[in-house]
């Protein structure tokens, strides 16, 4: 199994991680215990994660997320919206849109 680690001395992404993950802990008044509680991790290690001084693997990237209700894309600095996308409910999906294709979007056929 290979495992997305980011190493505390990148500087790229690790602190900003830090910040988000804080950020929204505050915002959501989550303590560093109940935080922990959730991923199945210690208060310990999730402040030393939080300070730089552990490994972040993608799997607790993950949870954290799935805890503070965001993305790891947002925790990561990948976007600035901590709003998860919304899927689209299939049942609600209109079909026969009404929308035709402009040109160029024809099938291609064989000439027969």
């Amino acid at each position: 199994m290979t495992i997305l680690q980011l190493q505390p001395s990148e500087s790229d992404g690790t602190e900003v991680l830090g910040q988000r993950i804080h950020a929204l802990m505050y915002g959501r008044f989550r303590s560093y215990s109940a935080l922990a509680r959730e991923i199945g991790s210690s208060p310990s290690e999730l402040s030393k994660k939080l300070s730089g001084q552990r490994l972040w693997y993608y799997r607790d990237i993950k949870a954290v997320a799935n805890a503070l209700g965001t993305t790891v894309g947002y925790l990561t600095g990948e976007t600035d919206n901590p709003e998860p996308l919304k899927r689209s409910d299939p049942a609600s999906v209109e079909t026969g849109s009404g929308f035709v294709a402009g040109t160029g979007f024809e099938p291609a056929t064989s000439g027969l």
